[in-house]
């Protein structure tokens, strides 16, 4: 089955591994029978319909005009295919998705080049106001990884944590005890005067609170690392594999410091008012 991530999330022009599969829905050997035609199980998606106003249940549709819904492609083993598919809303029937996928049994796998409506690129609130006048930054980076420009979203995604180093440096010491923010400054002051984003990054790391923390591992040094490797080293393609990853660490990083910051301003409230 083509997993619905592919269509929903995905970016353009990854490639991805999918398993083809016989009408009677049994796995098929791609090299035995090469001159006949194998089929892709296309599951439901759950996508926002702008006419409902929530997410609903979107099938495939095999006749377009009489609202027949497939959930079967057949495509040619000999030579790379590309099928518009079409989604509708099953809630009002009104709505529809395109999206335009390249099958290529010979290789064994499939790639989106193209979607209507694109995927959103909008900023909830609450990250918004994490991000300040940063915002854009990330914003063209979601443009270039939704259209598979991995090294671009990479420079993007660097060039924003770079741009957020000293917000997050001053921000943590507000939620520090007095000791604790008098000792960080002042290496944080020190950083500043050394100017580099890898030296900001060693003096805020240690001091990340540990719920920002992915399966015990400092995201903000790992961020980084990935980051200046694979624009200097990595292929645009690998860079694009990665480029998802990154931004979801990006956001968990700024959205888990913003809240840790608003939970300890709670919190020392909360004990002020019993002393």
């Amino acid at each position: 089955m083509l997993p619905r991530g592919i269509l929903e999330d995905a970016s353009l022009y990854q490639k991805h591994e999918v398993e083809f599969v016989d009408e009677n829905r049994n796995a098929v050997d791609v090299p035995e029978l090469p001159n006949q035609t194998v089929g892709v199980a296309i599951p439901a998606l759950n996508l926002l319909c702008p006419n409902c106003g929530i997410q609903q249940t979107f099938r495939l549709l095999e006749e377009i005009d009489y609202h027949e819904i497939s959930e079967y492609v057949l495509v040619s083993r000999s030579e790379p295919e590309i099928h518009r598919l079409t989604f509708e809303c099953q809630a009002c029937q009104e709505e529809q998705a395109h999206y335009f996928i390249e099958f290529n049994v010979a290789d064994g796998y499939v790639k989106k080049v193209g979607q209507e409506p694109g995927l959103p690129i909008g900023v909830d609130s609450h990250l918004k106001r994490v991000l300040g006048d940063s915002v854009r930054l990330y914003m063209n980076g979601r443009i270039c990884e939704n259209n598979g420009l991995g090294i671009a979203a990479f420079a993007y995604y660097r060039r924003l944590v770079e741009m957020k180093i000293d917000d997050l440096l001053n921000s943590l010491s507000e939620v520090m005890d007095d000791g604790e923010a008098i000792a960080f400054r002042a290496e944080t002051e020190a950083a500043k005067d050394v100017g580099s984003t890898a030296e900001k990054i060693r003096v805020l790391a240690p001091k990340l609170p540990k719920s920002v923390f992915i399966a015990g591992n400092n995201p903000l040094t790992i961020l980084y690392r990935a980051l200046s490797e694979g624009l200097h080293n990595e292929t645009d393609e690998k860079c694009l594999d990665l480029a998802h990853a990154i931004r979801v660490i990006l956001e968990h990083v700024y959205q888990q410091v913003e809240a840790y910051q608003d939970s300890q301003r709670e919190l020392k409230d909360a004990l002020s008012r019993l002393q």
